[in-house]
């Protein structure tokens, strides 16, 4: 099957989640074309402006092959690389 523009996984941030009465809006921010795979838990820095993610080449995160860990800044879309893997090993929550 080939890879077209929706079976991509794009990590999205939603604003405004649970607050009642307020608008809720989807903001994309990244644009990698491989997977941004986030654990369940501890996945946003401490000063809510980045969120750490590991990458691989499925959408569902199935295939345990990424050499790295990244995090995006979900103010600015810069994206930063924070471990990579090296020799063939590979890496991931």
């Amino acid at each position: 099957m080939g890879r077209g523009r929706f079976e991509w996984c794009l990590v999205f941030v939603v604003m405004g989640l649970g607050c009642a009465g307020r608008n809720v809006v989807d903001k994309q921010i990244t644009t990698g074309r491989y997977g941004h795979i986030l654990t369940n838990t501890s996945v946003w820095s401490a000063d809510g402006k980045w969120i750490v993610y590991d990458v691989r080449s499925d959408v569902a995160g199935a295939v345990f092959d990424g050499d790295r860990i990244e995090r995006v800044n979900v103010e600015t879309g810069e994206v930063q690389v924070l471990y990579r893997a090296t020799n063939g090993a590979k890496c991931g929550w």
